[in-house]
Order: C-alpha cells, then structure tokens, then sequence
C-alpha cells in the first residue's frame, strides 16, 4: 500500500501535467460535466495540488478544496494565497453539514478507496449537496495505461505546436515527466486500489442516491471514466413546511 510519503513525493512533482493537454482537457471536461453557475459554492474533494480548483474559481465559483496531503494543500496555497483549503481524510466523511454545497466535483481520487470507502464516499457527496445540486466524478478505468497519456500528449503538441517545440519541452521536463510516469507506474500496480470498470462508476452514483446520472465519457486519452449526476429535488419539498 502506498503511504502517505509517496504521496508528498507524487505532489511534488504532480503540476508537470498542466504542460500535458489531454490532463488540461481533463479538467475542462469535469468543469463542463458539473455546469456550475457563477458564484456556485462547490466543493472539490482530493483536490491535489489545487488545479481543477483554481479553474472552477476562475469560472466565477467559490470553491472550499480539502485533500489529506498538507504538502499538495501548500502547493495549491502558493499558487492563490486566498484559496479556502481544508487538510482532511475523505475516508473519515467530509466535515460539513448537509445539503451546503451547490457543486461536488473529485477528479482522480475515489480510486483509491476500496468498494466499501467508494460508496460511503459517495453518499457523503450526497449528503452534502444542496437538493438539485450535481456532482462530477472522474477515475481511471480497470487497465489504464500512463504511457497512453504521454503518448497522445506528445501526438497533440506536435499536431498543434510543431515538432521543435514538442522536442524542447520534453527536453526541458523531461526529469519531472520521468517521476511522473514512475509514479503512476505504481498506481497502476496497487493493488489496494479499486479501478473501474466502463459502468461501475454511473451505478456508483445511483447507489448513492444520485439521480439521471450521466452516459460514461472516456477522457484523459480514454484512460479516465467521467460521469455526473444530480441530487433529488423531492428532499427539498420533504424537508420545507406546508403552509395552506
């Protein structure tokens, strides 16, 4: 099992992919997936490094961004000193009340969790979401492949940038794309974790109570399964008094 020193190790080095275009069209994909509204409260779960964060907040939302790494939480706070981060471990709930969240955004994270943590996590994202809220998740599929990533990254710099260009920034990252790709390495080989599968992850959400859960979409180069999927509006009308 990975701990938690190979994690401040990946971290450090996580942000060489905001040079790759298939992680960038990765995040774009979650934003489009979730639609937030501008000034939406939205809530990013594993946040990281604080990437897909700060891209949500450059969309108009205010965004509350908790991870268990405090080494990926600094990197996000040097980046935007006025960042609301919270150090917390998803596999211990999230430390909100109910329904306070008009978003719920993870990226790259329930994979980690073995089937039992994935569905309790998932029923918190419920649990927080304001009635009519949405949630957007994305994780790796059973059998994905880092080197699939590189490769179509590389195939797209050189179709848009040019040859040269490609060559120059591979040369000029090179050692951090190295560790990049070690580290994903031994993701891929965990055992621990729990990939999914084409569908499990739409019928994740159901399980959890989400509603018109969204067709599985394949991004990150195919490597990566998105789905999104709304909490019920019905609570509401539950929990609000009849008045005649």
């Amino acid at each position: 099992m990975l701990d938690y020193r190979f994690w401040a190790r990946y971290f450090k080095v996580y942000d060489v992919l905001n040079s790759v275009p298939t992680y960038t069209d990765l995040l774009d994909s979650v934003c489009r997936g979730l639609e937030p509204k501008p000034g939406a409260l939205v809530l990013d779960v594993g946040s990281g490094t604080g990437n897909l964060a700060l891209k949500l907040k450059r969309l108009g939302c205010r965004v509350v961004a908790i991870d268990f790494c405090r080494q990926a939480l600094e990197c996000h706070i040097s980046k935007d000193a006025e960042s609301c981060v919270l150090l917390t471990d998803l596999r211990k709930g999230l430390p909100f009340k109910d329904d306070c969240f008009d978003g719920v955004v993870s990226n790259n994270v329930l994979y980690t969790l073995s089937p039992p943590d994935q569905i309790r996590a998932a029923k918190e994202f419920y649990r927080v979401l304001k009635p009519g809220g949405k949630v957007a998740v994305a994780n790796p599929r059973v059998g994905w492949k880092p080197m699939a990533v590189y490769r179509k990254s590389i195939a797209y710099s050189i179709r848009t940038e040019g040859a040269w260009v490609t060559a120059y920034k591979m040369v000029k990252g090179i050692m951090p794309t190295i560790k990049m790709l070690y580290y994903n390495g031994k993701l891929c080989r965990d055992s621990e974790f729990h990939y999914f599968e084409t569908h499990e992850q739409g019928t994740l959400l159901k399980a959890a109570g989400f509603f018109n859960s969204s067709d599985t979409t394949l991004v990150y180069a195919d490597q990566v399964l998105l789905n999104s999927a709304y909490k019920g509006m019905a609570e509401r009308r539950d929990r609000e008094p009849v008045t005649s």
